[in-house]
C-alpha cells in the first residue's frame, strides 16, 4: 500500500473516530419553556373531566444512540407538590409503552427524604402534546392507576381522549 493511500485511510479513519464520539457524547439538548391548559379525567368517563395545567421548564436531551431525558421542571396545578418537591431525570424508554418516562419527585423533611411516584408521562416531539397516567392509592398502595388521565394541550374532554389515544397506538 503506498504511502498517500494509507495517510489517507488514517485520516479517514480517524475523521469516523471523532465522528462517532460526537454523536455519541452530544445530547442535543432543546430547551423547554411551556405553559397548557389541560385536562384531567377518567378514562372513558366524559363526566369526570376538569380543567387544569400543566407547566414544564428545563432542557429535553435527545442523544443520537440512547434514550431521549427531561432535567427540569414539570408542575401540575392542583397537584402542589410537583411545585415544591424537585422532579428526578425523566427517560423516555422507547420499549416503554411507546417511550414512556417516570415523574418521581423527592425532598428532604426534617432529615428525611421523601420520594413521590405522580405517574407516567409520554410525550410528542419537545412536549407538544403529552399524556399523564396519575399513579393513584388503590386499595392501599401507591403505585396503582386507576386510569386517572392528565392531557395537554386540550381545553375539553374530545381533545384530551384524543392525545390520550395518539399516546396509546404510537
Amino acid at each position: 500500500m503506498s504511502r498517500k493511500t494509507r495517510t489517507i485511510l488514517i485520516v479517514a479513519f480517524a475523521i469516523i473516530c471523532a465522528a462517532l464520539a460526537f454523536g455519541w457524547s452530544y445530547k442535543f439538548p432543546k430547551t423547554i419553556d411551556a405553559s397548557y391548559e389541560a385536562i384531567e379525567f377518567r378514562d372513558g368517563d366524559a363526566a369526570s373531566a376538569g380543567k387544569t395545567a400543566v407547566t414544564i421548564q428545563g432542557t429535553l436531551y435527545k442523544p443520537l444512540f440512547r434514550e431521549e431525558y427531561f432535567r427540569g421542571k414539570i408542575t401540575v396545578e392542583g397537584y402542589d407538590y410537583t411545585d415544591s418537591y424537585d422532579l428526578s431525570q425523566v427517560t423516555f424508554d422507547k420499549d416503554i409503552n411507546n417511550g414512556e418516562g417516570y415523574l418521581v419527585y423527592d425532598t428532604v423533611s426534617n432529615g428525611r427524604p421523601i420520594l413521590r411516584t405522580f405517574g407516567s408521562i409520554w410525550k410528542e416531539g419537545g412536549f407538544d402534546r403529552l399524556r399523564i397516567s396519575v399513579f393513584e392509592p388503590v386499595e392501599g398502595s401507591s403505585k396503582s392507576a386507576k386510569g386517572l388521565t392528565i392531557a395537554a394541550p386540550a381545553t375539553d374532554y374530545e381533545e384530551a381522549q384524543a392525545i390520550a389515544d395518539k399516546a396509546a397506538v404510537q
